[in-house]
């Protein structure tokens, strides 16, 4: 006689966050944390690749304190460098609205433009 096995999906439903992700308060840490990382900062072609890497690991220092519990955030750093050019960045993703935000930050320096992107996203 053979036995049965059942299998049951996750029968427990989390509750919303009770603090959500606050685009006014991650925007004040990367404005304040681009700031003081990009003081001195002079555009560099062959550098620029290591100092985006940089930036972006040093942001989180930033926002660590901010990041509400049950969220994890990707951050994404551009810099482009001054040429009287157009700069367009778009953005896609699969998220809830509800509790999902993301936030950007530009910092214009004499040579060059840096874009920060920080998106939270609630985990279940």
């Amino acid at each position: 006689m053979e036995e049965e096995t059942h299998t049951t999906g996750n029968t427990y439903i989390l509750p919303p966050p009770e603090v959500k992700f606050s685009r006014s308060i991650f925007r004040k840490a990367i404005s304040e944390g681009l700031e003081k990382l990009t003081e001195d900062f002079k555009y560099d072609a062959a550098k620029v690749g290591d100092v985006t890497m940089s930036l972006a690991h040093n942001l989180q220092k930033y926002i660590r304190d901010v990041i509400p519990p049950r969220y994890k955030v990707v951050i994404q750093v551009l810099i482009v460098q001054n040429k009287e050019q157009g700069l367009r960045c778009a953005t896609r993703g699969l998220w809830d609205p509800s509790t999902d935000n993301c936030v950007s930050v530009a910092v214009d320096k004499d040579d060059c433009k840096i874009v920060a992107i920080v998106f939270g996203v609630y985990t279940c």
